[in-house]
């Protein structure tokens, strides 16, 4: 018995040791902002945000931000994995705000570099204007120290 824990010991001992892949994970907070010109009057069905992370590493929406300079636009956000925000479409100069006042995501949304947001915009009984929306979170970079 004690020769086989001595064998394991002595093996254990010889091998080099691997740090397991992704074990760790430092998030990083990061900010995709998502620029559109809105035409009078206009819906817009189907508009992609792609994620496009940097290195290409998962994301974490725990909230979105907006800028809108007056009301009217309304938004229906669909994430990568079907589910919507709401059923139908927010207000977007009412019901999200900007930075620390930003509507909060609870759960976060787990996302891929591959992954698309859509949205519907529906400009129907607004003026020609600029809106941006700021999608919030954290790029989660596998963290592996070297010895």
């Amino acid at each position: 018995m004690k020769a086989v824990a001595l064998d394991r010991m002595q093996f254990q001992a010889c091998s080099k040791w691997v740090h397991p892949s992704h074990g760790k994970i430092l998030p990083i907070t990061f900010t995709i902002p998502f620029f559109f010109a809105m035409t009078a009057g206009q819906n817009y069905e189907g508009v992609e945000q792609a994620l496009s992370t940097p290195g290409k590493y998962s994301f974490k929406l725990r909230a979105i931000g907006a800028y809108l300079a007056a009301p009217g636009p309304l938004v229906r956000f669909q994430w990568p994995n079907g589910r919507y925000l709401s059923n139908l479409p927010i207000p977007v100069f009412s019901y999200i705000g900007t930075g620390k006042r930003g509507r909060l995501i609870d759960p976060p949304i787990k996302m891929e570099d591959s992954d698309v947001i859509r949205m519907d915009i529906d400009n129907s009984s607004g003026g020609t204007q600029q809106l941006a929306i700021f999608f919030e979170g954290v790029v989660l970079v596998p963290f592996e120290a070297s010895f």
